[in-house]
Protein backbone atom coordinates (compact mmCIF):
# COMPACT_ATOMS: atom_id res chain seq x y z
CA UNK A 1 0.00 0.00 0.00
CA UNK A 2 0.95 3.71 -0.32
CA UNK A 3 -0.15 5.61 2.99
CA UNK A 4 0.00 8.90 3.47
CA UNK A 5 0.21 9.28 7.24
CA UNK A 6 -0.45 12.75 8.64
CA UNK A 7 0.19 13.41 12.29
CA UNK A 8 0.21 17.04 13.88
CA UNK A 9 2.96 15.76 16.75
CA UNK A 10 6.33 14.62 16.06
CA UNK A 11 10.12 15.04 17.01
CA UNK A 12 11.48 17.30 18.65
CA UNK A 13 8.03 17.56 20.76
CA UNK A 14 8.55 14.28 22.94
CA UNK A 15 4.84 13.11 23.93
CA UNK A 16 2.91 9.70 23.45
CA UNK A 17 1.47 10.86 20.60
CA UNK A 18 4.98 11.49 19.20
CA UNK A 19 6.44 8.49 19.70
CA UNK A 20 3.05 6.03 18.63
CA UNK A 21 3.28 8.39 15.11
CA UNK A 22 6.94 7.11 15.18
CA UNK A 23 6.31 3.26 16.30
CA UNK A 24 3.26 2.99 13.79
CA UNK A 25 4.65 4.57 10.59
CA UNK A 26 7.92 2.84 11.17
CA UNK A 27 6.63 -0.22 11.25
CA UNK A 28 4.22 0.84 8.10
CA UNK A 29 7.35 2.03 6.36
CA UNK A 30 9.02 -2.19 6.46
CA UNK A 31 6.28 -3.50 3.95
CA UNK A 32 4.45 -0.84 2.50
CA UNK A 33 5.60 2.88 0.97
CA UNK A 34 4.48 5.47 4.17
CA UNK A 35 4.87 9.19 3.43
CA UNK A 36 5.13 11.18 6.72
CA UNK A 37 3.14 14.85 6.62
CA UNK A 38 4.14 17.19 9.49
CA UNK A 39 3.44 20.43 10.73
CA UNK A 40 7.20 22.03 11.00
CA UNK A 41 6.31 23.77 14.34
CA UNK A 42 8.46 25.54 17.01
CA UNK A 43 8.50 23.11 20.56
CA UNK A 44 10.99 23.22 22.92
CA UNK A 45 13.11 20.27 22.07
CA UNK A 46 12.95 17.45 24.96
CA UNK A 47 15.81 15.38 22.75
CA UNK A 48 18.79 16.93 22.09
CA UNK A 49 19.20 17.13 18.12
CA UNK A 50 21.68 14.23 17.66
CA UNK A 51 19.33 12.04 19.71
CA UNK A 52 16.09 13.12 17.40
CA UNK A 53 18.51 12.81 14.12
CA UNK A 54 19.73 9.07 15.56
CA UNK A 55 16.52 8.27 15.70
CA UNK A 56 14.95 9.68 12.89
CA UNK A 57 17.42 7.67 10.83
CA UNK A 58 15.54 4.57 12.37
CA UNK A 59 12.48 5.14 10.56
CA UNK A 60 12.41 4.22 7.06
CA UNK A 61 9.37 6.64 5.89
CA UNK A 62 9.58 9.60 3.82
CA UNK A 63 9.16 12.45 6.27
CA UNK A 64 8.25 16.21 5.13
CA UNK A 65 7.77 19.08 7.29
CA UNK A 66 5.75 21.44 6.16
CA UNK A 67 5.85 24.82 5.78
CA UNK A 68 10.16 25.34 5.07
CA UNK A 69 9.93 27.88 8.06
CA UNK A 70 8.67 27.29 11.55
CA UNK A 71 5.57 28.01 12.76
CA UNK A 72 5.32 29.45 16.46
CA UNK A 73 3.85 27.14 18.96
CA UNK A 74 0.72 29.46 19.81
CA UNK A 75 -0.67 29.93 16.38
CA UNK A 76 0.01 26.23 15.10
CA UNK A 77 -3.52 24.72 15.97
CA UNK A 78 -4.92 27.36 13.89
CA UNK A 79 -2.28 27.99 11.06
CA UNK A 80 -0.75 24.06 10.67
CA UNK A 81 -4.64 22.55 9.01
CA UNK A 82 -4.41 24.87 5.74
CA UNK A 83 -0.60 24.31 5.68
CA UNK A 84 -1.23 20.45 6.11
CA UNK A 85 -3.99 20.55 3.29
CA UNK A 86 -2.69 22.13 0.99
CA UNK A 87 0.66 20.30 1.08
CA UNK A 88 -1.94 16.99 1.29
CA UNK A 89 -3.36 18.08 -2.28
CA UNK A 90 0.03 17.75 -3.69
CA UNK A 91 0.80 14.25 -2.31
CA UNK A 92 -2.48 12.84 -1.58
CA UNK A 93 -3.00 12.06 -5.49
CA UNK A 94 -0.28 9.05 -5.74
CA UNK A 95 -1.80 7.11 -1.98
CA UNK A 96 -4.12 4.39 -1.35
CA UNK A 97 -5.26 5.41 1.78
CA UNK A 98 -4.64 8.36 4.60
CA UNK A 99 -3.83 7.48 8.37
CA UNK A 100 -4.24 10.25 10.26
CA UNK A 101 -3.72 11.23 14.00
CA UNK A 102 -6.71 12.57 16.12
CA UNK A 103 -6.14 14.97 18.47
CA UNK A 104 -9.68 16.54 19.73
CA UNK A 105 -7.53 20.14 19.98
CA UNK A 106 -6.06 20.04 16.42
CA UNK A 107 -7.77 19.82 13.40
CA UNK A 108 -5.59 16.98 11.33
CA UNK A 109 -8.08 14.42 11.57
CA UNK A 110 -10.79 17.13 9.26
CA UNK A 111 -7.83 18.08 7.16
CA UNK A 112 -7.61 14.18 6.46
CA UNK A 113 -11.45 13.58 5.71
CA UNK A 114 -11.58 16.28 2.79
CA UNK A 115 -8.20 15.06 1.32
CA UNK A 116 -9.63 11.32 1.26
CA UNK A 117 -12.89 13.32 -0.52
CA UNK A 118 -10.87 15.03 -3.01
CA UNK A 119 -8.34 11.66 -3.86
CA UNK A 120 -11.41 9.37 -3.26
CA UNK A 121 -9.08 7.26 -0.77
CA UNK A 122 -10.05 5.76 2.82
CA UNK A 123 -9.67 7.75 5.92
CA UNK A 124 -8.42 6.09 9.09
CA UNK A 125 -7.53 7.96 12.12
CA UNK A 126 -6.36 6.63 15.63
CA UNK A 127 -7.13 9.01 18.60
CA UNK A 128 -4.16 8.82 21.07
CA UNK A 129 -6.84 11.28 23.18
CA UNK A 130 -10.06 11.58 23.23
CA UNK A 131 -10.23 13.60 26.42
CA UNK A 132 -11.85 16.96 26.16
CA UNK A 133 -10.34 17.97 29.69
CA UNK A 134 -9.72 15.89 32.38
CA UNK A 135 -9.30 18.18 35.06
CA UNK A 136 -11.24 22.08 35.02
CA UNK A 137 -11.57 22.75 38.42
CA UNK A 138 -9.43 25.53 40.02
CA UNK A 139 -7.81 26.82 36.87
CA UNK A 140 -7.27 30.45 35.83
CA UNK A 141 -9.26 32.51 33.81
CA UNK A 142 -6.71 32.16 30.72
CA UNK A 143 -6.69 28.71 30.89
CA UNK A 144 -10.63 28.75 30.98
CA UNK A 145 -10.56 30.89 27.96
CA UNK A 146 -7.70 28.16 26.30
CA UNK A 147 -10.23 25.49 27.33
CA UNK A 148 -13.32 26.86 25.49
CA UNK A 149 -11.49 27.20 22.77
CA UNK A 150 -10.64 23.44 22.82
CA UNK A 151 -13.98 22.49 23.68
CA UNK A 152 -15.03 24.15 20.21
CA UNK A 153 -12.33 22.27 18.44
CA UNK A 154 -13.52 19.04 20.14
CA UNK A 155 -16.99 19.39 18.98
CA UNK A 156 -16.12 20.17 15.56
CA UNK A 157 -13.53 17.56 15.24
CA UNK A 158 -15.81 14.91 16.60
CA UNK A 159 -18.96 15.93 14.29
CA UNK A 160 -16.79 13.94 11.72
CA UNK A 161 -15.93 10.96 13.28
CA UNK A 162 -18.64 8.80 11.61
CA UNK A 163 -17.29 9.75 8.72
CA UNK A 164 -14.04 7.67 8.98
CA UNK A 165 -13.69 4.22 7.77
CA UNK A 166 -12.53 3.26 10.74
CA UNK A 167 -11.65 5.45 13.85
CA UNK A 168 -9.28 4.02 16.31
CA UNK A 169 -8.97 4.40 19.87
CA UNK A 170 -6.51 3.46 22.14
CA UNK A 171 -8.93 1.40 25.02
CA UNK A 172 -12.70 0.35 25.73
CA UNK A 173 -12.94 3.31 28.09
CA UNK A 174 -12.16 5.90 25.26
CA UNK A 175 -14.91 3.69 23.25
CA UNK A 176 -17.43 4.08 25.95
CA UNK A 177 -16.70 7.48 26.37
CA UNK A 178 -17.09 8.56 22.71
CA UNK A 179 -20.09 6.27 22.33
CA UNK A 180 -21.86 8.50 25.26
CA UNK A 181 -21.18 11.76 23.42
CA UNK A 182 -22.19 10.40 19.63
CA UNK A 183 -24.07 6.88 20.02
CA UNK A 184 -22.96 3.84 18.39
CA UNK A 185 -20.55 3.59 15.54
CA UNK A 186 -20.05 1.03 13.30
CA UNK A 187 -16.57 2.30 12.24
CA UNK A 188 -15.43 3.00 15.92
CA UNK A 189 -12.91 0.35 16.52
CA UNK A 190 -9.86 -0.18 19.68
CA UNK A 191 -6.29 -0.51 18.32
CA UNK A 192 -4.13 -0.36 21.38
CA UNK A 193 -0.60 1.55 22.55
CA UNK A 194 2.10 -0.43 22.46
CA UNK A 195 5.20 -0.77 23.60
CA UNK A 196 8.94 -2.19 22.50
CA UNK A 197 10.42 -4.97 24.80
CA UNK A 198 13.52 -4.47 23.19
CA UNK A 199 13.97 -1.57 23.88
CA UNK A 200 14.44 -1.65 27.80
CA UNK A 201 16.88 -5.36 27.93
CA UNK A 202 20.28 -4.78 28.98
CA UNK A 203 20.44 -2.80 31.68
CA UNK A 204 20.87 -3.79 35.37
CA UNK A 205 19.95 -1.71 38.25
CA UNK A 206 23.46 -2.03 40.02
CA UNK A 207 24.79 -0.55 36.75
CA UNK A 208 21.91 2.12 36.31
CA UNK A 209 22.30 3.44 40.11
CA UNK A 210 26.17 3.28 39.65
CA UNK A 211 25.60 5.62 36.72
CA UNK A 212 22.65 7.61 38.16
CA UNK A 213 24.57 8.49 41.39
CA UNK A 214 21.80 6.52 43.64
CA UNK A 215 23.43 4.27 46.26
CA UNK A 216 21.70 0.95 46.34
CA UNK A 217 20.49 0.76 49.54
CA UNK A 218 17.47 3.31 48.33
CA UNK A 219 14.32 2.51 47.80
CA UNK A 220 13.48 4.59 44.64
CA UNK A 221 10.10 5.84 43.88
CA UNK A 222 9.93 6.61 40.05
CA UNK A 223 7.65 8.71 38.00
CA UNK A 224 8.69 9.35 34.37
CA UNK A 225 7.20 11.25 31.38
CA UNK A 226 4.99 14.97 31.64
CA UNK A 227 3.66 15.34 34.50
CA UNK A 228 2.97 19.27 34.57
CA UNK A 229 -0.92 18.85 33.58
CA UNK A 230 -3.34 18.75 36.60
CA UNK A 231 -4.85 15.09 35.06
CA UNK A 232 -1.10 13.73 36.78
CA UNK A 233 -2.00 14.48 39.97
CA UNK A 234 1.64 14.92 40.52
CA UNK A 235 0.97 17.36 43.94
CA UNK A 236 -0.76 13.88 45.45
CA UNK A 237 2.85 12.08 44.85
CA UNK A 238 4.75 14.84 46.38
CA UNK A 239 1.87 15.41 49.26
CA UNK A 240 2.56 11.20 49.83
CA UNK A 241 6.01 11.12 49.93
CA UNK A 242 6.15 13.37 53.51
CA UNK A 243 4.51 10.41 54.56
CA UNK A 244 6.43 7.30 53.15
CA UNK A 245 9.62 9.53 54.24
CA UNK A 246 8.60 8.73 57.99
CA UNK A 247 8.11 4.79 57.70
CA UNK A 248 10.81 4.50 54.84
CA UNK A 249 13.69 6.49 56.09
CA UNK A 250 15.76 5.87 52.80
CA UNK A 251 13.35 6.23 49.88
CA UNK A 252 13.95 8.66 47.26
CA UNK A 253 11.50 10.46 45.11
CA UNK A 254 12.86 11.03 41.39
CA UNK A 255 10.60 12.83 38.82
CA UNK A 256 12.07 12.64 35.33
CA UNK A 257 11.09 14.11 32.09
CA UNK A 258 9.16 17.17 32.82
CA UNK A 259 9.01 20.25 35.50
CA UNK A 260 6.65 20.95 38.13
CA UNK A 261 3.55 23.85 37.53
CA UNK A 262 4.46 27.18 39.09
CA UNK A 263 1.48 26.60 41.19
CA UNK A 264 2.76 23.16 42.69
CA UNK A 265 6.21 24.81 43.36
CA UNK A 266 4.75 27.51 45.48
CA UNK A 267 2.50 25.32 47.28
CA UNK A 268 5.03 22.62 48.30
CA UNK A 269 8.57 23.29 49.57
CA UNK A 270 11.18 21.35 49.04
CA UNK A 271 13.69 20.80 51.92
CA UNK A 272 15.02 16.91 51.33
CA UNK A 273 17.90 15.93 49.27
CA UNK A 274 15.26 12.72 48.74
CA UNK A 275 13.31 14.05 46.54
CA UNK A 276 15.00 15.10 42.41
CA UNK A 277 13.10 16.97 39.64
CA UNK A 278 14.74 16.04 37.02
CA UNK A 279 13.49 17.75 33.51
CA UNK A 280 13.86 16.17 30.05
CA UNK A 281 16.71 13.64 29.43
CA UNK A 282 17.69 11.51 26.62
CA UNK A 283 15.78 7.98 25.66
CA UNK A 284 19.01 5.95 27.27
CA UNK A 285 18.72 8.20 30.44
CA UNK A 286 15.18 7.26 31.02
CA UNK A 287 15.56 3.22 30.32
CA UNK A 288 18.60 3.75 32.83
CA UNK A 289 15.81 5.72 35.75
CA UNK A 290 13.79 2.62 35.22
CA UNK A 291 16.19 -0.14 35.84
CA UNK A 292 17.33 1.80 39.02
CA UNK A 293 13.53 1.97 40.32
CA UNK A 294 11.78 -0.08 43.02
CA UNK A 295 8.32 1.34 42.00
CA UNK A 296 7.27 3.13 39.72
CA UNK A 297 3.98 5.59 39.74
CA UNK A 298 1.75 6.15 36.75
CA UNK A 299 -0.69 9.02 36.37
CA UNK A 300 -3.20 9.40 39.68
CA UNK A 301 -5.95 11.21 37.75
CA UNK A 302 -9.28 10.44 35.85
CA UNK A 303 -6.98 10.14 32.45
CA UNK A 304 -8.65 7.00 31.59
CA UNK A 305 -5.97 5.67 28.81
CA UNK A 306 -3.01 3.43 28.09
CA UNK A 307 -0.09 5.55 29.17
CA UNK A 308 3.12 4.98 27.08
CA UNK A 309 4.77 5.49 30.85
CA UNK A 310 2.90 2.53 31.93
CA UNK A 311 3.42 -0.06 29.12
CA UNK A 312 6.87 0.56 30.10
CA UNK A 313 6.98 -0.07 33.69
CA UNK A 314 5.70 -2.99 33.11
CA UNK A 315 7.76 -4.46 30.15
CA UNK A 316 10.47 -3.17 32.61
CA UNK A 317 8.58 -5.78 35.49
CA UNK A 318 8.13 -3.03 37.67
CA UNK A 319 5.72 -2.58 40.40
CA UNK A 320 3.22 0.26 39.81
CA UNK A 321 0.47 2.47 41.58
CA UNK A 322 -1.71 4.36 39.59
CA UNK A 323 -5.10 6.14 39.98
CA UNK A 324 -8.02 4.42 40.30
CA UNK A 325 -9.44 6.05 36.89
CA UNK A 326 -6.01 6.31 35.27
CA UNK A 327 -5.43 3.11 33.32
CA UNK A 328 -7.52 1.58 31.42
CA UNK A 329 -9.45 -1.70 32.65
CA UNK A 330 -7.71 -3.36 29.79
CA UNK A 331 -4.36 -3.25 30.74
CA UNK A 332 -4.78 -2.55 34.88
CA UNK A 333 -5.62 -5.44 36.97
CA UNK A 334 -5.87 -4.23 40.91
CA UNK A 335 -3.62 -5.86 43.19
CA UNK A 336 -2.33 -8.35 39.99
CA UNK A 337 -0.10 -6.28 38.11
CA UNK A 338 -0.62 -2.63 39.36
CA UNK A 339 -2.48 -0.80 43.00
CA UNK A 340 -4.98 1.35 41.76
CA UNK A 341 -5.41 3.97 44.27
CA UNK A 342 -7.47 6.98 45.20
CA UNK A 343 -5.38 10.34 44.22
CA UNK A 344 -5.28 10.94 47.74
CA UNK A 345 -1.94 11.47 49.80
CA UNK A 346 -2.19 9.51 52.46
CA UNK A 347 -4.09 6.27 50.15
CA UNK A 348 -0.98 6.61 47.39
CA UNK A 349 1.42 6.55 50.26
CA UNK A 350 0.01 3.33 51.89
CA UNK A 351 0.13 1.77 48.34
CA UNK A 352 3.66 2.67 47.64
CA UNK A 353 4.87 1.53 51.53
CA UNK A 354 2.89 -1.66 51.10
CA UNK A 355 4.89 -2.42 47.87
CA UNK A 356 8.56 -1.36 49.25
CA UNK A 357 7.98 -3.45 52.36
CA UNK A 358 6.88 -6.30 50.80
CA UNK A 359 9.19 -7.66 48.24
CA UNK A 360 7.39 -10.87 47.11
CA UNK A 361 4.46 -9.08 46.70
CA UNK A 362 6.21 -6.21 44.11
CA UNK A 363 8.18 -9.20 43.22
CA UNK A 364 4.08 -10.97 42.12
CA UNK A 365 3.13 -7.36 40.69
CA UNK A 366 6.01 -7.38 38.18
CA UNK A 367 5.95 -10.54 37.43
CA UNK A 368 2.14 -10.20 35.96
CA UNK A 369 2.94 -6.58 34.56
CA UNK A 370 5.34 -8.01 32.11
CA UNK A 371 3.21 -11.17 31.53
CA UNK A 372 0.54 -8.36 30.53
CA UNK A 373 2.71 -6.02 28.65
CA UNK A 374 3.29 -9.17 26.43
CA UNK A 375 -0.09 -8.40 24.58
CA UNK A 376 0.75 -4.95 24.09
CA UNK A 377 3.91 -5.06 21.37
CA UNK A 378 4.00 -2.08 19.00
CA UNK A 379 4.65 -5.25 16.46
CA UNK A 380 1.37 -6.77 16.99
CA UNK A 381 -0.89 -3.74 17.17
CA UNK A 382 0.45 -2.93 13.68
CA UNK A 383 -0.02 -6.53 12.13
CA UNK A 384 -3.71 -5.66 13.45
CA UNK A 385 -3.74 -2.41 11.95
CA UNK A 386 -2.64 -3.49 8.49
CA UNK A 387 -5.86 -5.97 8.12
CA UNK A 388 -8.08 -2.45 9.01
CA UNK A 389 -5.70 -0.64 6.86
CA UNK A 390 -6.47 -3.38 4.20
CA UNK A 391 -10.16 -3.41 4.33
CA UNK A 392 -10.77 -0.18 4.42
CA UNK A 393 -8.75 -0.18 0.84
CA UNK A 394 -10.61 -3.26 -0.83
CA UNK A 395 -14.00 -2.13 0.60
CA UNK A 396 -12.89 2.15 -1.00
CA UNK A 397 -11.49 0.28 -4.06
CA UNK A 398 -14.82 -1.46 -4.39
CA UNK A 399 -17.54 1.42 -3.94
CA UNK A 400 -15.22 3.81 -6.38
CA UNK A 401 -15.30 0.50 -9.26
CA UNK A 402 -19.19 0.90 -8.74
CA UNK A 403 -19.38 4.64 -9.37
Amino acid sequence: MRILYISYYYFPRVSAATWSTYAISQRLAKNHDVLLLVPNIKYEMALNNEEIRETEKKNPVFLIRTPGVKIPLKLAPLISPLILFLRGLILGKNNDIIICQFHPHHFTFIVAFFLGKIFRIPVVARANDIHRDMCLENQPFLQKVNIFRRTIFNTLNESFVKYANSFLVVCRENKEILESRLGRLKNLRISYNGVDPNEFKGISKKDARKYLNIELKDKVILFTGRFSGPEYRIDALLKSFTIIQKNIHNSLLILVGDKLQKAIQKELIFNSKRVRIIGPVTRSEIKRYLAASDVCVGPLGRTRAIPLKVLEYMVCGKPIITGINSVSRDVAIDGFNCICTPPEPQAVAEAIIKVLENEAYAQFLGTNAVKKASNFTWDKIVQDLEEVLLEAVNYQQLINKHN
